[in-house]
């Protein structure tokens, strides 16, 4: 039947509030006209650039969250806390709480009708933190150090690794000083190449080494056969690692403290290792299909 079909005016989307669809007036896949649902928002999101290290029972008032997709009833928890909030935009919103009293990271949540968590975001520490920025890695190799601080795996790592055996590699240019107390941090994240994780045969691991003779003396692995483990010299006996909230929501952290090594996953200890250092030593990330986010080093 030929000829053209005239409706009254009306908008095409309409607003329905603060919900998680809009309405458009389209075709469904069985040919049928009608109104449809359609996304208008996404999930709150936190700009990796804020700061998120403070002391014990620190009070913070108007803390600048940046980020996107904040509302006007935006609410946000804190180790599940609901605390005071300004919204000045959709892009920022400051914050006013105190931190914890004691050490360790704690959950953000912030739920602009669509619930986000940021496990281990908050970072209560002692000392003095430093966060890694794109100039402290040296000696790249088939990785991409990106403004942020982290280290990306690029297109190329994977047919590298699969062709010659060859994965991403970068040092951080730190000495860490066996003569004083320090700790190491990090997260993992996924990357669009590897949606779904490992694939047979992809290696990642941070390795503490010695400066003087290149051994390696603890490391942390997740490897897609063995599954995810830590070793440490001289056996290299694996010990399993525990996660908590999954591999790319805790936080790694390796902690030398009064002479006592101790690897952790987010506030728990994971392994105390036999090992003594003895001598200055530094990091190396090996990376083969997900990428390195947050890396902080702290003099305790």
């Amino acid at each position: 039947m030929g000829g053209e079909l005239t409706f009254g005016a009306f908008p095409i989307t309409r607003s329905d509030g603060e919900l998680l669809a809009n309405k458009v007036f389209s075709v469904n896949a069985n040919g049928n006209i009608g109104l449809y649902d359609i996304t208008i928002f996404s999930p709150p999101y936190i700009d990796e650039t804020v700061i998120n290290f403070f002391s014990p029972s620190q009070v913070l008032t108007d803390w600048h969250l940046n980020g996107d997709f904040f509302t006007l009833n935006t609410t946000i928890k804190i180790n599940g806390v609901t605390i005071f909030t300004t919204y000045l935009s959709s892009k920022l919103m400051l914050l006013t709480f105190t931190t914890n009293e004691n050490i360790g990271s704690y959950d953000i949540e912030i739920n602009n009708g669509i619930l986000k968590i940021y496990h281990s975001f908050i970072r209560v520490i002692t000392g003095t933190a430093y966060p890694v920025v794109q100039a402290d890695w040296i000696t790249i190799n088939n990785l991409s150090a990106n403004v942020d601080g982290g280290l990306d795996i690029i297109n190329t790592t994977s047919h590298l690794y699969l062709n010659n055996n060859v994965l991403g590699e970068a040092q951080l240019n730190r000495v860490f000083n066996y003569l004083i107390d320090w700790e190491y941090s990090w997260q993992y994240e996924s990357d669009s190449l590897y949606p779904l994780g490992h694939p047979s045969g992809l290696v990642s691991m941070a390795a503490l080494r010695t400066i003087s003779g290149n051994v390696t003396i603890f490391q942390q692995l997740f490897d897609s056969t063995s599954g995810d483990k830590c070793y440490e010299s001289p056996a290299y006996t694996p010990y399993a690692i525990t996660p908590i909230f999954g591999r790319y929501a805790d936080t790694y952290k390796v902690r030398w403290l009064a002479g006592v090594l101790y690897f952790y996953v987010n506030n728990t200890i994971n392994r105390t290792a036999a090992i003594a250092l003895t001598e200055n030593m530094y990091l190396t990330f090996t990376l083969g299909s997900m990428n390195l986010r947050n890396i902080i080093y702290t003099e305790l």
